[in-house]
């Protein structure tokens, strides 16, 4: 085997080890939105991106107003 061949070798598994890491990370991603799903009763992918979205936008509207609760103590 020359070394144009195996680097050529090396390159495609660095190619497929960066795939399967990919697919290893979605099936986490997914995994984690599924037991959340499970926990809140939702059975409906809709549903789940609805209540995410509504949740997002909640941890959005306290991280730009965080001196509004701490406000009223001084």
């Amino acid at each position: 085997m020359s070394e144009e061949e195996l680097e050529e070798a090396e390159d495609v598994l660095a190619e497929v080890a960066a795939k399967v890491a990919h697919l290893r990370k979605q099936k986490r991603v997914w995994y984690e939105r599924m037991k959340r799903a499970v926990a809140r009763g939702i059975t409906d992918l809709a549903e789940l991106d609805c209540v995410e979205r509504e949740e997002a936008e909640a941890a959005r509207q306290a991280a730009l107003a965080p001196n509004s609760a701490v406000a009223g103590l001084s």
